[in-house]
């Protein structure tokens, strides 16, 4: 460090610190140490040491373009999980054989956590549909099967 003492006693140059030297000061305060003791202890001012910290601290930072991105994936992570979820819920009612009733049944037992047009998009069935078969009457099991059990027996027991 080259120094030469102008008329007023202060020094005419200033004192470089290497980025290593910058990074291992900030490192012990990040550690835990306190900010005055590190800087006594390097030579260097608190308010100096200070700054660099608050450099250190914005490289850190992600810029608004990356905290955009971020924000975007995380919502993407939301709504794949989310995807992920129902499917493993109704996992029985994605066969190729089961029938759109079903799949609709497994969109009612559903719809309470997640939206029915969500479900009706991932079990592949159109919502409009959900919903006409949502406001057609119940038919009893048992009046089916009563009547089922009667067309039996009137033709000899024979399918």
């Amino acid at each position: 460090m080259n120094e030469k003492p102008n008329p007023g006693g202060l020094p005419t140059t200033r004192k470089k610190y290497t980025p290593a030297f910058k990074a291992e000061c900030v490192r012990q305060v990040a550690a835990g140490a306190r900010q005055t003791d590190v800087a006594r202890a390097q030579g260097v001012s608190p308010a100096l040491l200070g700054r660099w910290q608050r450099q250190a601290l914005e490289r850190a930072m992600p810029s608004s373009d990356e905290r955009g991105e971020v924000k975007r994936l995380r919502a993407e992570l939301r709504r794949v999980e989310t995807e992920r979820d129902i499917l493993k819920k109704s996992r029985d009612h994605l066969c190729a054989t089961a029938s759109v009733v079903s799949r609709y049944a497994s969109i009612r037992a559903c719809t309470e956590p997640w939206p029915v047009r969500l479900l009706c998009r991932l079990l592949d069935v159109r919502a409009a549909g959900y919903y006409q078969w949502r406001q057609r009457p119940n038919r009893p099991a048992a009046a089916w099967q009563a009547a089922a059990q009667a067309a039996f027996t009137r033709h000899a027991r024979r399918y």
